[in-house]
């Protein structure tokens, strides 16, 4: 339970640091830090409250770490909106991406449930179905788009492909 609490706490770290670039990116490079420490502080706060309850105790931590990162993903989103006037299309940006994230965790637990094998190799293969099932859910969605994968280091018929099948536009 921990590691699936913190894991989804990693979805909002990683979201959270190119949220930080474009902050420093238009000037406001101080606004990051500033972020980061009302984060840690609620942190603390959450855990200390949690950690020092005995039915509670270390289950705490992974949710002051969800909260924290929670509220710094909140207040950069904010912040970027606030300095640049751009206007957020959070439904692509967030809840696209987290849902096809979800999917893929249940895909995977699922897939480790039923595989017969050692440890190591029922996580390898929960986790490549996952990454397909990310992947697909992510070209599906339209969660990503062509200039998206441009950027990418793949192959032109790659993209080409992904065009015929429109799963970019």
């Amino acid at each position: 339970p921990i590691l699936e609490i913190m894991g989804v706490s990693a979805i909002f770290v990683a979201i959270t640091t190119p949220i930080n670039s474009v902050l420093q990116a238009v000037g406001k490079e101080r606004l990051p830090m500033m972020i980061l420490i009302v984060g840690a502080t609620i942190k603390l706060i959450t855990n200390y409250t949690l950690v020092s309850r005995p039915e509670i105790n270390i289950q705490g931590v992974p949710y002051g770490t969800l909260l924290c990162y929670l509220v710094i993903l909140v207040l950069g989103s904010c912040a970027i909106v606030l300095t640049t006037g751009l206007k957020l299309k959070l439904h692509k940006i967030y809840l696209k991406p987290v849902i096809c994230g979800i999917l893929s965790s249940v895909v995977a637990s699922y897939v480790y449930d039923l595989i017969p094998a050692t440890n190591s190799i029922k996580i390898l293969v929960a986790v490549g179905f996952a990454i397909l099932i990310y992947l697909f859910t992510v070209l599906l969605s339209g969660a990503i788009c062509q200039s998206d994968l441009e950027m990418l280091p793949i192959n032109e018929k790659v993209l080409k492909t992904l065009e015929k099948f429109r799963l970019i536009g």
